[in-house]
């Protein structure tokens, strides 16, 4: 692929990385060794007492092998214990407190300080690698203004960034490490900022990019995707692109001469627009690891003996590290998701959020009439104002409406009743000047928040029309009825051991930073708190594990199985994890919207109010014809129809030819389900084209995607339900 070079402003600064143990064994593999220290000593015995699969218990016994837990008595050809870890276990039917804890690594590695990197476009921070430079003239991206300095960077991204940078180095070494219990257990549990961090552009603190341009239904907006280099992380070069994309949308570096004029006359020359990017941007844990599975189930279709084995392991290893990237990512986005239908659920948490906050509401809608005839919204507005609660209120989709237009003679006094002043800590913030958005949101501090396509503000509780919204509060701490301690707990507490501190959910923080970077008025801006630390809250932030690199290929039987026990590793993470909340803002939609009709294997449901050109265009048309050919089930429900055309009758009549099913319903629900996630949204899916210039037709949009199968469906059946036209 021909894709051109840019640089990426970034800042470097270093970082004392403190390395810490670990439980040094799993709860199976300490009974394992208390049964061969009480005389189980062959792999049968062992499997027949645990009433387990012989290849099982071979499996766990190679791993207590190769760290020195265990070896074979040639005497009698048994397993026994070695004599360490018979000291600290003691008795095996009694055994000591704590015994498996003491047998992680006898010496944990002195910290050390090391250079992370942070891009001044979107804020993303990774470790300094060779590959993220190279030599050239190369166009300098611009620059985020709103960031801060390195001291601003929450303490989860550096150590997730300090994790994968100890990872990288680890496997870097390969056969150096010193000894088999050197790295077993060890996992990173604090990092500081040394030194440095002061902005710059001038190399090295830069990184040289590789961006190509995806075809797109809309000509006059760029379509960017970054597909190298491979020493950055899937996550940040989606990162950085979205926010590139962002800049585009809100007019910056677009004048003569500057840098997206420059990049594109450079994509153009380059021919790049017709090619397909090689990574998707897509975060999807399930379809990353089922790729992986796929892979080496393929291995029984291929002589290994006669096959290039350097290149099948190298493809098997890069699926195996893009779906652990992938699943990594996810983690972080756990949080716990409610389905909430029609206008009078809206109303209710609308009426909660003012009720229960106690630092800040966030609220966005397109129109505002409720503030002018509901009295109980009215009071409650006045209550949380009287308790102390900043409201942050962002109106009006049409950036020339005004003030005296939008809110009537009781909107008017109310607002000027609840004023911020010097005499109190609370009041209604609000811009004299419309934000430009569509967006509708309900955020009560960090605590939880509601994205939905409800004008809760604008439409009244007994509303007919079908809609649709999510509530996404922080990932639920386990069912402590039952006193056990779940997964996400025992990660929490291994990650951050004196961090009492309680977790908000990623989307959430996501919510609150959109609402506050469309805020049209500076001074109200900076009164939004979007900083979880300023909260009291931190970011889910699981460990990673250092080590694991797969070798190449020695023993075919080995290496194989080594692939397959990491694609149960991580199949069995996937299905461990939570619903995932993902926020989706903008002209991002659109590209999910692309994604998921060129994507989806299995159905493709869209809904939104109205029926027009942005599923029926020319493109998206032609690309839902080829998904029903793979044999999706593409479902379309909507009320009505938008600017409607011969041309856009003739090419419904196509889809329905080719399968579709359209569904009159009485809906105002903006949703989009592709396989087993789902986007709901203010965004019309079915009728916007998705044109952001913020010169012609901006209006932001917000939308959260979730995944799930359990959770789509329920989503899918409640959508045809929804009453007839």
């Amino acid at each position: 692929m021909s894709g051109i070079q840019v640089r990426i402003p970034c800042r470097r600064f270093s970082v004392r990385v403190t390395l810490g143990q670990t439980e040094g064994l799993s709860t199976f593999e300490e009974f394992m060794l208390r049964m061969i220290a009480a005389g189980a000593g062959t792999v049968e015995r062992l499997a027949e007492d645990l009433c387990l699969p012989l290849g099982v218990v071979l499996d766990t016994c190679v791993d207590l092998l190769r760290v020195g837990y265990i070896f074979l008595d040639h005497t009698d050809s048994s397993i026994q214990i070695t004599d360490a870890v018979r000291d600290e276990m003691g008795d095996a039917l009694a055994p000591r407190p704590k015994w498996a804890s003491r047998l992680a690594p006898a010496s944990t590695p002195s910290s050390a300080s090391y250079d992370l990197l942070q891009d001044l476009v979107s804020g993303a921070v990774f470790p300094s690698v060779k590959g993220l430079v190279s030599p050239g003239n190369w166009i300098l991206a611009p620059e985020d203004l709103s960031l801060g300095d390195a001291s601003t960077i929450q303490k989860p991204i550096l150590l997730a960034a300090a994790a994968r940078l100890m990872k990288k180095v680890t496997d870097a070494r390969g056969s150096e490490r010193s000894g088999p219990l050197s790295r077993r257990g060890i996992s990173v549990t604090d990092v500081a900022i040394v030194g440095g961090g002061e902005r710059t552009t001038v190399a090295p603190s830069s990184i040289v990019v590789e961006i190509v341009r995806r075809k797109s239904v809309d000509e006059e907006r760029p379509n960017l995707v970054l597909v190298g280099p491979p020493e950055l992380s899937g996550g940040v070069r989606r990162r950085i692109a979205s926010r590139l994309m962002s800049m585009w949308d809100d007019g910056c570096a677009r004048g003569k001469g500057q840098f997206f004029e420059s990049l594109l006359e450079r994509l153009t020359s380059a021919e790049t627009l017709d090619e397909e990017p090689q990574l998707s941007p897509i975060i999807d844990p399930s379809a990353s690891t089922a790729l992986l599975t796929e892979a080496i189930q393929d291995l029984d279709a291929v002589d290994l003996t006669r096959v290039d084995l350097r290149e099948a392991h190298w493809r098997l290893h890069d699926l195996e590290r893009r779906a652990s990237a992938n699943l990594d990512e996810a983690q972080t986005l756990q949080a716990d998701v409610n389905i909430v239908v029609n206008a009078a659920e809206h109303h209710k948490l609308l009426l909660c959020a003012l009720a229960e906050a106690n630092h800040q509401v966030v609220l966005t809608s397109p129109w505002v009439g409720q503030l002018e005839r509901n009295k109980e919204l009215q009071d409650a507005l006045i209550a949380a104002v009287e308790r102390g609660v900043r409201v942050h209120l962002l109106w009006g989709m049409d950036r020339a409406s005004e003030f005296a237009t939008e809110f009537g003679p009781a909107s008017r006094e109310l607002v000027q009743l609840l004023a911020p002043g010097d005499q109190r800590v609370g009041g209604l913030f609000l811009a004299s000047r419309p934000a430009g958005v569509h967006a509708k949101l309900i955020a009560c501090d960090m605590d939880w928040a509601v994205v939905s396509s409800c004008n809760v503000l604008n439409s009244r509780a007994t509303r007919r029309e079908f809609e649709l919204g999510l509530k996404i509060s922080p990932p639920r701490n386990g069912d402590r009825e039952r006193g056990g301690t779940t997964t996400h707990e025992a990660s929490v507490r291994a990650w951050t051991p004196v961090d009492s501190r309680q977790i908000a959910a990623a989307a959430v923080c996501d919510f609150i930073r959109f609402a506050r970077g469309i805020t049209p008025d500076f001074e109200l801006r900076r009164t939004i708190v979007d900083d979880v630390a300023l909260d009291g809250r931190r970011l889910l932030a699981p460990p990673v594990e250092i080590g694991g690199e797969v070798e190449e290929p020695g023993d075919l039987k080995i290496w194989r199985a080594t692939f397959e026990r990491r694609a149960t590793i991580l199949t069995e993470r996937t299905h461990g994890l939570q619903p995932i909340a993902q926020a989706v803002v903008d002209g991002q939609h659109r590209e999910f919207f692309i994604a998921a009709v060129r994507m989806s294997r299995k159905r493709l449901v869209v809904s939104s109010r109205d029926l027009g050109i942005g599923l029926l265009g020319e493109a998206t048309a032609d690309l839902v014809v080829a998904a029903c050919k793979r044999g999706v089930e593409v479902s379309v429900i909507h009320a009505g129809f938008s600017d409607w055309t011969q041309e856009l009758e003739r090419r419904k009549t196509e889809l329905i030819d080719a399968g579709v099913a359209f569904h009159m319903r009485d809906v105002h629900a903006k949703l989009l389900v592709c396989d087993n996630w789902a986007i709901v949204s203010s965004y019309n899916f079915l009728s916007f084209a998705g044109y952001y210039d913020i010169n012609r037709r901006a209006r932001h949009e917000l939308g959260v995607r979730v995944f799930g199968a359990d959770l789509v469906d329920r989503l899918v059946l409640l959508l045809h339900s929804a009453p007839t036209r």
